[in-house]
């Protein structure tokens, strides 16, 4: 069985960086949000050639569950 292969076009994914500038946070902030999460939510990523991305999907889904989470989120 051959497995499925998704399809990302480039205008949905991110790098660290270009997430981290577009929020203006620090890279290290991303990868932290990605290893260790807030909450208990992580930002999911996706590998491509070695490279990690973030979907802007997944940012959205992870924005979406820390404002619905009970706890303050420090800015």
């Amino acid at each position: 069985m051959t497995p499925a292969i998704a399809v990302v076009s480039y205008s949905d994914r991110l790098s660290i960086r270009s997430l981290a500038a577009r929020e203006h946070v620090h890279a290290n902030t991303v990868r932290s949000w990605i290893t260790d999460g807030i909450h208990g939510h992580r930002l999911a990523t996706l590998r491509i050639g070695g490279r990690v991305f973030v979907r802007d999907s997944a940012w959205q889904e992870f924005v979406e569950a820390l404002n619905g989470d009970t706890h303050e989120v420090a800015q």
